[in-house]
């Protein structure tokens, strides 16, 4: 790629997402990956990111979710711009950001490579429209989104080796490393295959070579995926389409597909994700129509090609309609549509909109020269627009809930927004929020966990209790209300009814120290020495860096009747 090119890419990206890293903070969920995780503060040994599912160490447990290598830059972050508190604004986030951008400039740079490597002209509109989408918010300006870009960079990473090597030895390793790359960054690198696979056809003698590397690539993966997650294939405990008839579930991912075209198409009025209820009504008609585009896409070698089309525009199209179908639900996904969904989608379909654009600008350019010419450019000036005004959504987690209830309000909306709220010390507010989650699904037992919480920083544990027993009654596999009751037994001075409850909590999530530490403080506070010996071990055994753990440990050992706290 020539240097001017280059240099209008970087300057139209840094344009859009620029802000993110001056203005990012901690969206959704970001906190809750970054603190409290052994795998990414360093308390638990590199070996152990194979070993674990992306969520482990959170009190509900893993979501089914192998993502070493997106935990392992979370890690490297924090060992190069140091921790985030528990509570509080902290200055490290900006470089959590900072490497968010450059991720998503290496992929813009890397795709813009291959397609040169290959001797094609640069699709620079394409590239642009792609580097600076407003959609792709949800992944540059969000930190835990970054796993898409890392599985785009393993995938055209490979690609890249495929196009150079000098035999076949070269592209075995090529597609095999960058499939198990993207995989290892999230599970839709699976859709790499097809790509690679085109890459090694077209060397002629490449082929054979390339199927032993991703079957190589595939072994590894799963061998590793069931290890850590005891399971073959990719799963989402808590689906929202769980247990629903396939028909039903292709009916709503109809309506899923058709939203994240418009979305492609038309960034404007979209909620940072997705619920179920935005799909509700579509039609059969429709999702019918959703997979029959999806499907004419999916063929476009085949009918392009009987009419002379471009081989590169229909394999372009095709790959592109081939990265969304992990959102067809035909294995329950954790949720239905999410802007960053679009990440692989968009990078694939650069070939395909770069030639609509041209047919476009040549269609303008005999009746209107002046606005043909200026027309990419205008483009290109209102999605930076977009995309400076999107990055807003993810300063903080208030501001990233406040964006999804403008599209309708929830239980679940209601009650992250308590979380903000406290977050953010206003209590009363999260108080009222927490209540109308309750309102709103009375069977929802989070909101009354948190009401619980209230009530014991205002030194109220038997009120604390009450609602405790209620979330348990109404929630009787939310670990977290378990840890919290077992919490207020401790408080309360019932250790036996403490132990049952923290022992319940561990039933549920095995793998959340603080629940082992309970579980230890409980059974000192009834006399079982040798019990909380054990608890403590397990506490270690996630985390070898846990300090308090190893004190409390060496302390019972050395045969100390003193409490650790």
């Amino acid at each position: 790629m020539t240097r001017r090119p280059r240099l209008a890419l970087l300057l139209c990206l840094l344009i859009a997402w620029g802000s993110a890293a001056v203005r990012g903070g901690l969206a959704l969920d970001d906190r809750e990956v970054l603190t409290g995780n052994p795998l990414v503060e360093g308390g638990a040994p590199w070996s152990a990111l194979l070993l674990r599912d992306y969520w482990a160490h959170l009190p509900a447990g893993g979501a089914g979710h192998y993502r070493p290598l997106a935990v392992a830059s979370l890690r490297l972050d924090h060992a190069l711009w140091g921790g985030i508190p528990r509570v509080g604004p902290s200055p490290a986030v900006h470089g959590y950001h900072l490497t968010n951008l450059l991720l998503h400039l290496a992929v813009v740079l890397f795709a813009a490579g291959l397609l040169r490597e290959r001797g094609k002209a640069l699709p620079l509109f394409a590239l642009a429209l792609f580097a600076v989408h407003p959609a792709l918010a949800d992944s540059v300006a969000w930190i835990s989104g970054r796993t898409s870009m890392l599985s785009a960079l393993g995938g055209l990473f490979g690609a890249r080796v495929v196009v150079r090597a000098k035999g076949s030895g070269g592209v075995a390793l090529g597609a095999g490393l960058g499939l198990l790359l993207a995989l290892l960054g999230k599970e839709d690198g699976i859709v790499f295959v097809p790509l690679l696979l085109a890459l090694a056809w077209e060397r002629r003698d490449g082929l054979p070579a390339a199927v032993a590397g991703i079957g190589a690539a595939l072994a590894l993966y799963l061998v590793g995926r069931h290890a850590a997650l005891g399971s073959w294939l990719p799963e989402a405990p808590g689906a929202p389409l769980a247990g629903e008839p396939l028909l039903e579930r292709l009916r709503i991912a109809g309506g899923a597909g058709l939203s994240g075209l418009r979305l492609a198409l038309v960034p404007i009025a979209y909620p940072p994700l997705f619920g179920r209820e935005a799909f509700a009504g579509t039609s059969p008609a429709t999702a019918i129509l959703a997979f029959g585009l999806c499907l004419g896409a999916l063929s476009a070698p085949l009918w392009m090609g009987r009419r002379g089309g471009s081989r590169d525009v229909a394999a372009s199209l095709a790959l592109a309609a081939a990265a969304t179908l992990p959102m067809a639900q035909v294995i329950p996904a954790g949720e239905l549509l999410a802007p960053r969904f679009l990440y692989l989608p968009l990078l694939f379909a650069v070939p395909a909109i770069e030639a609509t654009a041209r047919a476009l600008a040549q269609v303008l350019a005999r009746r209107t020269p002046r606005l043909a010419g200026r027309a990419p450019r205008l483009m290109i000036g209102i999605l930076i627009l977009l995309a400076w005004e999107r990055t807003g959504v993810y300063r903080s987690r208030r501001s990233y809930w406040e964006a999804r209830a403008a599209f309708g309000e929830t239980a679940q909306v209601q009650n992250a927004l308590g979380n903000a709220a406290l977050e953010e010390g206003d209590p009363a507010a999260a108080e009222t929020a927490w209540r109308r989650a309750i309102e709103l699904r009375p069977s929802y037992s989070r909101p009354w966990v948190n009401l619980a919480t209230l009530s014991l920083r205002a030194g109220r544990p038997e009120e604390a209790r009450e609602r405790l027993l209620r979330a348990v009654r109404v929630g009787p596999r939310n670990p977290l209300a378990w840890a919290h009751l077992g919490r207020t037994y401790g408080e309360l001075g019932r250790p036996d009814e403490a132990v049952a409850a923290w022992e319940r909590a561990l039933q549920l999530s095995p793998s959340v120290g603080a629940f082992w530490r309970g579980l230890a403080r409980a059974r000192e506070a009834g006399g079982d020495l040798s019990g909380a010996r054990h608890a403590w071990e397990g506490a270690l055994r996630l985390d070898p860096g846990d300090r308090r753990a190893a004190e409390a440990l060496s302390h019972l050992r050395e045969g100390g009747d003193e409490t650790i706290r």
